[in-house]
This record gives C-alpha cells, structure tokens and sequence, in this order.
C-alpha cells in the first residue's frame, strides 16, 4: 500500500464527518464565531484598559467593520503571499 493510499483512507472518513459539521453551521453563526475570535485576539493584544476593550466590542458588532476587518487581512495575506 502507497503512502497516498493509506494517507487516503485514514483522512477519507475524516474529510466526510468535517463535510457533514460545516454544513450544518450557517453563515450567522460563522459571522459570531470570527467576530469572537478577533474579539479575544484584540483584548489579549490591547493592555489600555476597559475602554478599549469596550470598543472593540461596539466596534465588532457592526457588520460594516466585520467585513472591513476581514477585508483588511484578506489583502494582508494576498500581499504577504504574492
């Protein structure tokens, strides 16, 4: 048996259970999960205080600036790997 072969059959099963979990989240609820995410990366990064991290939560919950944030590291990471 190849290495292909075999890597095929241990990831197969896996690649199938993620397909049927990614389906059933809604683009809501992924919208939520990166809106937590940088949320928690901005308040581990920032150190001035409750301000700022009151901020960022008023900041994040408008989807305007979510999609100009992600727009931002889309670029970022285009830039980074041209």
């Amino acid at each position: 048996m190849t290495d292909q072969t075999r890597d095929y059959i241990t990831l197969k099963p896996i690649a199938e259970r993620f397909k049927e979990v990614a389906a059933t989240i809604s683009d809501d609820e992924i919208r939520s999960l990166i809106k937590e995410e940088l949320r928690e990366q901005i308040r581990n990064q920032v150190e001035f205080g409750s301000t700022v991290a009151e901020w960022v939560d008023t900041y994040m919950e408008e989807d305007e600036m979510c999609e100009l944030v992600k727009e931002c590291l889309v670029g970022s990471i285009k830039r980074k790997f041209a």
